[in-house]
């Protein structure tokens, strides 16, 4: 099923996403798949500590976390272009033709990369070694992935997740490939309390959350967006619906909170503005 198919059973729509959100996997992602990936593809294993410090900065801890992997790739080697503990003679990626291909905009994914190589965004990407290694490390990474041992939800996460299905429709908002999300979900038994399941493969979570909404669906006040970064909320912004974030750190309270008294007042009509900011404002003073 197409998510412009997808029929309403609640006049609510939780969107929520997936990782460092319902699962404790970011950091677990980032340490064993996504930088081990990217030092033996670029053989910096040299200096290995400055590398990850670049790339867990990006992706972990200031407000670029939960962007999609390639736009992180592109920032953690700006960072370790001027990091101290690299020095100018180590061979960083070459990320000119990524940042090309990421000024086309979005949606991205390794189908993207491989239409680039193809010619498909211009003679100028067409074989470009830089984004065939790239593509190599994306794929690597996903291969680490595949293979990771079964990550639990927060317990407070999947409570709310099976009890909120019964009065509201769950989708999974994510820039997680499909692949990926599917072997998460049904491997913990939470697959069948979902709707659909949004990934990086059928676009942004904004256009989740747009696609979602289309031709009045749900009213927009009736849709919210759970999320642990601030691209979450940036997509809730632009997609105009409402947002509740889980702290980093903080994740199973934040999963708490929200079953306790935010999605009551949600289903209510009464989660004000003001909470809702005020709940921003502490998320976002957790990642500088």
């Amino acid at each position: 099923m197409s998510l412009d198919r997808l029929k309403p059973h609640h006049a609510t729509l939780v969107g929520i996403d997936s990782d460092g959100c319902v699962f404790d996997s970011m950091t677990v992602k980032q340490v064993q798949c996504f930088h081990p990936a990217f030092l033996d593809q670029w053989q910096l294993w040299e200096h290995e500590g400055p590398a990850r410090e670049c790339l867990e900065a990006v992706n972990l801890y200031s407000q670029t976390r939960g962007q999609d992997r390639f736009v992180c790739l592109a920032l953690a080697v700006q960072r370790m272009r001027n990091h101290s503990g690299i020095p100018s003679s180590a061979v960083l990626p070459d990320i000119g033709d990524l940042e090309l291909w990421l000024a086309s905009g979005p949606p991205f994914g390794n189908g993207g990369l491989e239409s680039a190589l193809q010619g498909a965004k211009g003679e100028a990407l067409r074989d470009s070694e830089s984004l065939r290694r790239i593509l190599e490390w994306s794929r690597a990474v996903d291969e680490r992935v595949a293979e990771l041992a079964a990550i639990e939800p927060f317990p407070a996460a999947r409570e709310f997740i099976q009890s909120a299905c019964s009065t509201s429709d769950l989708i999974v908002v994510s820039s997680t490939p499909l692949k990926a999300l599917e072997h998460e979900w049904e491997g913990c038994g939470l697959r069948s309390y979902l709707r659909f399941i949004c990934s990086k493969d059928i676009g942004t979570k904004v256009q989740h959350l747009q696609a979602a909404t289309e031709g009045g669906r749900y009213e927009l006040d009736r849709v919210l967006m759970v999320g642990d970064a601030p691209k979450d909320l940036e997509s809730a912004r632009e997609a105009g619906v409402r947002f509740f974030p889980v702290n980093p750190g903080k994740e199973n309270d934040s999963w708490a909170l929200l079953a306790a008294e935010i999605y009551p007042a949600f289903l209510a009509g009464e989660y004000s503005a003001e909470r809702e900011e005020a709940l921003v404002g502490e998320f976002l003073a957790l990642l500088p």
